[in-house]
């Protein structure tokens, strides 16, 4: 084990506020070698690898709705079904307006045949089946507000009532908070070497240590991962990626959890798509629009936002440094780098509330034409020209960090070079990057896992970095959100319905937007996948 200097720990007291000298002094555990981190066991735990853990624990479906109505002090046995199909519901509806353009925005409006019903998807045997709890430390913010991502992901396949197989995916994907905010990411530490112990249990340790990390918590201010507040109220929320009608068609969707009010009960609200800007901006024109003014304005704004900002954000690694020809190792490493690394800030204005990975129907590279001259000459002047970087290639990087991108119609594009050689964007595993049985992706095992291991030895045996100072309003605008949520939660009669209900997701919503203009502390722009 390695501690901390007392010159350090001395800093460290005077800039984040003082602490006790019991945490100022706590060893860290770093392990001997990376080698020590097994995959299997820290980053990702799934059905394949350890079918005995899931069967020894209750990580059912039921069981985190139940965990989650609960912490909003709701009886589960009377509301449980209501609240999954609020989830479905949002299947029925065919537009919904962006929470910060106000512009109506198209969905893919499901047949009800094509939709498993909320009985389906929480029957024991036959329903949602958690197949794999990932260990997404990596999502944290560079403030260090919270501590990652912990999903658990759930899985079926289902008959249709038209013939064939349907397939549904739903990932609960908690943030935890960070109850020593002042120290940074440092506050974390504990999170990370929970997760690093697990590498060398036995499969009855680690069930037992991961169903009271998700269901209970780790103690010493950190909350249960399986609380309401952790999937959306600000931070977390529940995606889902579904073939409905059997013909391979695959779309991805995003909602956060809201508690009950004078106006309504628990619900799933759909949520934008997270770096997801709608396909259509990168059209020409607006025709077919819901309301072909408003898009237009703000497609011409995406459009100058991607050339103006994002593609200087989606090539940072290219603009920064590049290792020598013949330097395999440091090849190899910078390739595992640029991977998990490119990203770009997309607006939240721009996203849109769908991605569909099949037939190509969201790949920029189809949906593109007269902006592509645009930016060719940006990537000019930019000095990537010279190296090779094209459009095409340039839309291929905005494709892959889309949801629909990530699992299907970006497998194999080339989205860099390096060194003469052509970096291919890696594959899912058939719309997937887990799938029912807890196999996982060669995207996940070559690419993403490995890097994520570095990541947390980095945050195991190096000195973390020293927190930035919080936003004043986000401060506020949390503790105003944490008193209303409270409120709502103890049912006090004081609160006008609908004037809560629209300061409850004003205040989301702005957080939200907080969120994602924040970097992150092992990556300048946190992927959602």
């Amino acid at each position: 084990m390695r501690r901390r200097s007392s010159i350090a720990g001395a800093l460290v007291a005077l800039l984040v506020g003082s602490l006790s000298s019991e945490t100022v002094a706590r060893a860290r555990q770093c392990p001997a070698s990376l080698d020590q981190i097994v995959i299997t066991q820290s980053l990702i735990v799934t059905l394949l690898d350890w079918p005995n853990l899931f069967s020894k624990t209750d990580f059912s479906f039921a069981h985190t709705i139940d965990s989650i109505l609960a912490s909003l002090k709701v009886d589960p046995d009377a509301n449980r079904i209501g609240f999954v199909q609020t989830l479905l519901d949002t299947y029925d509806i065919d537009q919904q307006n962006n929470p910060d353009s106000m512009l109506p925005m198209a969905i893919e409006k499901r047949r009800n045949n094509d939709i498993p019903s909320a009985y389906m998807l929480l029957d024991a045997s036959s329903g949602l089946q958690p197949v794999a709890l990932v260990n997404r430390f990596d999502r944290a913010p560079r403030d260090g507000a919270n501590c990652g991502e912990y999903r658990i992901v759930y899985a079926m396949k289902y008959r249709l009532r038209t013939g064939g197989w349907g397939r549904f995916f739903l990932n609960f994907e908690a943030v935890l908070p960070n109850p020593e905010r002042e120290r940074g990411i440092a506050g974390c530490m504990p999170v990370a070497e929970f997760w690093s112990g697990l590498s060398g249990k036995s499969e009855e340790q680690m069930a037992a240590d991961l169903e009271k990390f998700y269901y209970e918590g780790l103690g010493s201010g950190f909350v249960a991962t399986v609380l309401a507040k952790n999937y959306g109220i600000p931070d977390g929320q529940v995606r889902g990626n579904a073939n409905l009608n059997g013909a391979e068609h695959w779309q991805l969707r995003e909602w956060k959890i809201v508690p009950p009010s004078k106006t309504s009960g628990s619900a799933f609200r759909i949520e934008t798509v997270k770096n997801n800007a709608l396909a259509e901006f990168y059209r020409d024109d607006s025709k077919g629009a819901i309301n072909g003014k408003a898009q237009e304005h703000q497609r011409i704004d995406y459009q100058r936002a991607f050339v103006d900002q994002n593609l200087h954000q989606l090539f940072s690694p290219e603009l920064t440094s590049s290792p020598a020809p013949g330097d395999d190792s440091a090849i190899t490493a910078y390739m595992l780098g640029l991977l998990n690394d490119f990203g770009a800030a997309i607006d939240n204005r721009f996203n849109e509330f769908q991605s569909i990975s099949s037939n190509s129907e969201d790949d920029p590279e189809l949906e593109a034409s007269g902006l592509k001259p645009r930016i060719d000459a940006a990537l000019s002047q930019l000095g990537l020209s010279s190296k090779g970087v094209s459009s095409d290639e340039a839309l291929a990087r905005a494709g892959a960090i889309t949801c629909g991108g990530c699992h299907a119609f970006s497998n194999g594009k080339t989205v860099g070079h390096v060194a003469g050689r052509e970096i291919r964007w890696p594959n899912s595993l058939g719309f997937v990057h887990i799938d029912e049985n807890g196999n996982t992706s060669p995207a996940l095992r070559e690419w993403n896992l490995p890097w994520r291991r570095q990541k947390l030895y980095e945050m195991l045996c190096t000195e973390p970095k020293l927190p930035e100072p919080g936003f004043e309003e986000e401060l506020v605008l949390r503790n105003e959100l944490a008193e209303l949520l409270t409120a709502l939660i103890e049912k006090k009669t004081s609160l006008d319905g609908q004037e809560t209900d629209n300061r409850f997701r004003s205040l989301v919503d702005r957080l939200t937007s907080i969120d994602l203009e924040k970097e992150g502390y092992f990556v300048r722009y946190r992927r959602t996948h």
